[in-house]
């Protein structure tokens, strides 16, 4: 099953983007819990942390596919560079103001500048896979490689900020997280024998959401994004109202591991049917997935129900990212891998906030009727917009 994978990782050059890509995207995980800490030790309240790093989430969702339009009409190395001298100077910013106790508007400026200018390194290993092995098979055992290293970087993460905040200091954990960014970021951008070329525009002007069917697919990933926040803060109030809070951990550890296999074992296989039927398929799965999560109410069932809805997760993101290389032009396609990527954060951000309400109304168990509703909302989106998610036929020219 891995030989496909070892396969695509003979590709002159891959294993070196895809490495430094790794490394370069791991603060994406580090950012959100790290700053709350960060700010929560300065100020005293989750109140105002919450917020910061909710403003960095914000202005991602605003910058992300700004700077993928940008990549897609100047190239990588022009436009990552900038990025993240940019991103840089709102971390340190954020840092210095928990240091000297700033006032408010200094936080959620620097957390602005922070978030916006954030480079999403998924998008770029994403077109770099794209133009080295776009229309081959190989593509999509790529785009499952991919899907899997998110799945470790939101597992590791997490953790390591928070090793790093509670045995030293929150500024640590987020001084590590721009150490990772400038390792990972220089040396992508150093690689430029594997830098996809400047597309010729061909006449595509403005946004590629303009693309058919990629808000399909932008509402599809808002859903998902949905189930992820869904899970991720009522797993924490069900693990402590059934007394293991420490369970809580391992629990949505589970969700990621089982994503993880089932994306492998996607994209090792070579499927017979088409993209937008496989994508109408996973996301049919992956919203009844969901209901066991709402079914179960002693922790060991609730870890049969996280693995049943983690083998869901990752053949859904593959094929949604194999359909916007299918659908996309090529001279916007960074710019449209972003906008999915944008779409899971703000759908993760939702789902935190909405679980988050019906726990302090109701309690962990009832808050994962949230995720159901969220695949419902991914499954209808689907079911409206399915049509327009068929890729032209073979041979069409994109633009």
């Amino acid at each position: 099953m891995l030989t496909s994978y070892a396969d695509i990782l003979r590709t002159p050059g891959a294993r070196a983007f895809v490495g430094a890509g790794f490394v370069g995207r791991l603060p994406m995980a580090m950012l959100g819990l790290g700053t709350v800490l960060l700010v929560r030790g300065s100020t005293g309240s989750y109140g105002v942390a919450g917020a910061v790093s909710a403003t960095i989430a914000i202005a991602n969702a605003i910058g992300a596919p700004q700077i993928g339009g940008l990549v897609d009409r100047f190239g990588q190395r022009r436009v990552l560079l900038p990025a993240m001298a940019l991103h840089i100077a709102g971390l340190v910013a954020l840092i210095v103001a928990a240091q000297v106790d700033a006032s408010r508007a200094a936080y959620f400026a620097a957390a602005f500048v922070t978030g916006l200018a954030f480079p999403s390194f998924g998008s770029l290993v994403r077109s770099r896979w794209a133009n080295l092995l776009g229309g081959s098979p190989g593509l999509q055992t790529a785009y499952a490689l991919e899907s899997v290293l998110d799945e470790i970087v939101f597992t590791l993460g997490p953790v390591l900020v928070t090793v790093l905040a509670t045995a030293i200091s929150p500024a640590v954990g987020l001084a590590t997280a721009i150490g990772f960014l400038l390792v990972g970021g220089l040396s992508f951008a150093t690689q430029r024998a594997t830098e996809p070329p400047i597309a010729a525009r061909n006449g595509h002007t403005g946004s590629a959401i303009r693309s058919p069917g990629l808000l399909v697919l932008a509402l599809v990933l808002v859903g998902l994004g949905g189930v992820f926040g869904t899970i991720e803060v009522s797993m924490v109030a069900f693990a402590q109202e059934h007394g293991h809070e420490a369970l809580s951990g391992p629990l949505l550890a589970l969700h990621a591991i089982s994503s993880a296999v089932a994306g492998i074992a996607y994209g090792a296989r070579r499927w017979g049917i088409g993209l937008e039927r496989r994508l109408a398929i996973a996301i049919a799965l992956m919203c009844l997935g969901t209901i066991p999560l709402a079914l179960a109410d002693s922790i060991p069932l609730m870890a049969l129900a996280i693995v049943a809805s983690g083998v869901t997760i990752a053949p859904t993101l593959i094929t949604s990212f194999a359909l916007v290389e299918a659908l996309v032009p090529r001279a916007a396609l960074t710019e449209g891998f972003a906008w999915l990527s944008t779409s899971l954060g703000a759908g993760i951000a939702i789902g935190l906030a909405a679980a988050g309400h019906v726990v302090d109304a109701t309690s962990g168990h009832r808050a994962f009727a949230v995720a159901f509703a969220a695949g419902l909302f991914a499954a209808v989106a689907m079911a409206l917009g399915r049509r327009r998610l068929t890729p032209a036929p073979a041979g069409t020219a994109r633009a």
